[in-house]
């Protein structure tokens, strides 16, 4: 066994902390780690450790110890790979390897950003109960802060049944807005995690609970957002549903996604104004209702544009995400993604859409969306310099080929709507 004096000690403190992230499986550092094949990472650990004055002669023990308190050394001196059950296996038993009890051993307590897990015990026990409670408050609090962090405490909970599916559920929609939205490809995602949450707890109810509780989480915004995100993640597709990567897809889903497109569709409709002063997060329904039921979805819209409730323009800037590209020494930068021609076809016909804008188009700037600044007038303008590009393509296209007979597109000279 490895013999460290109290200076060594001390040093390979520091050096664990300094490597949590690569010893915890979690960030960039477990990236990192993962590119290289075991043997690197062997010989890189026994660098560190000698560049922390571990003497040669216990560089091997210390190690074994590592090993057996972090799986990536684990699995480096091993030479094998360990799946993401052995880290949930040290969650269980709180143990040092995992991200979640990590601090706790460099502390000595529960760290002030960490909640305890007799805190999340209490809350859940507590939520099920009317009135307010601190413990909920706690939680509710650690959920929004500290999102994945707090969900994996709960999963534990869940595993030992000792969740009320119900009340948790309102809990997350309650709170779903008030997550940040993914801005980076290397950050985790809150809104995701408390979707991937909500649908495990829904698959724990039978049809009428799970029903009831649709229409309770469809009064709020945040919450219709929640459960139509989450059941849809859970539903996959007829034609494709041997390939859907959800392993376990919600039994009740079809009637599911019927309540929740019938509350998509009143929540639609009780707006009024221009598209441009619709809130991202409302707007997004649309897209959420189309996937559900393209059909009434799609209709719809067309009667919002064609009945002059909202302009066709402001519609299709509206369709055009917003991403981040990354590149340089620079920060990452918002940039506009492209404006899908097919949906445009499919939402209102191409042709409406040409003559619809005619004028706007012969005057527009056919600009390169990657320098386009991401502003509702900018974007604009990048729609109508696509769609020209788009005309004249196809323009060119049929004077190429005068003898063949005219094709139309999808679209006639005003979109097909139902009353």
């Amino acid at each position: 066994m490895a013999e460290v004096g109290p200076l060594q000690v001390t040093t390979l403190n520091e050096l664990v902390q300094r490597h949590k992230s690569a010893l915890t499986g979690t960030g960039i550092g477990h990236l990192t780690g993962r590119r290289l094949s075991p043997a690197e990472l062997l010989a890189e650990w026994r660098e560190r450790l000698s560049s922390a004055g571990v003497d040669k002669a216990n560089v091997e023990g210390v190690l074994t110890v590592l090993s057996s308190l972090f799986i990536p050394v684990k699995s480096a001196q091993e030479n094998m790979t360990y799946g993401s059950t052995y880290y949930d296996s040290l969650g269980q038993n709180r143990r040092v390897g995992h991200v979640d009890y990590f601090d706790r051993y460099f502390t000595f307590g529960v760290p002030s950003e960490d909640i305890a897990d007799s805190d999340v015990a209490r809350a859940l026990a507590r939520l099920a109960s009317p009135g307010s409670d601190e413990s909920v408050e706690r939680l509710a609090i650690a959920l929004v802060e500290k999102t994945d962090r707090t969900i994996r405490k709960i999963m534990v909970r869940q595993a030992e049944e000792g969740v009320p599916h119900g009340p948790l559920l309102m809990l997350l929609g309650q709170l779903y807005f008030d997550l940040p939205k993914q801005t980076t490809m290397f950050t985790y995602n809150p809104r995701f995690g408390f979707e991937v949450l909500a649908g495990d707890l829904m698959r724990r109810l039978d049809e009428q609970e799970g029903l009831q509780l649709i229409s309770e989480l469809g009064t709020t915004d945040p919450g219709l957002h929640l459960v139509s995100r989450a059941v849809r993640r859970m539903s996959p597709p007829d034609e494709d549903h041997e390939s859907w990567p959800e392993p376990r897809p919600l039994n009740w889903s079809g009637s599911a996604q019927t309540n929740i497109a019938q509350l998509l569709k009143a929540r639609l409709s009780q707006l009024s104004g221009p598209v441009e002063d619709v809130p991202e997060d409302v707007f997004e329904f649309l897209w959420e209702w189309r996937m559900m039921d393209q059909k009434s979805a799609t209709e719809w819209l067309r009667q919002q544009v064609v009945g002059g409730q909202w302009d066709l323009l402001d519609v299709l800037a509206r369709s055009v995400s917003v991403g981040t590209t990354y590149g340089g020494d620079g920060p990452p930068t918002a940039t506009l993604g492209d404006l899908e021609i097919g949906l445009v076809d499919e939402l209102f016909g191409l042709e409406y859409v040409f003559q619809q804008l005619g004028d706007q188009l012969d005057d527009a700037e056919v600009k390169n969306r990657w320098h386009v600044e991401p502003s509702p007038e900018a974007t604009r303008d990048y729609v109508l310099g696509r769609l020209k590009t788009e005309r004249d393509q196809r323009s060119s296209a049929m004077d190429d080929n005068p003898s063949e007979p005219d094709q139309e597109t999808s679209g006639s000279a005003a979109p097909d709507t139902e009353n």
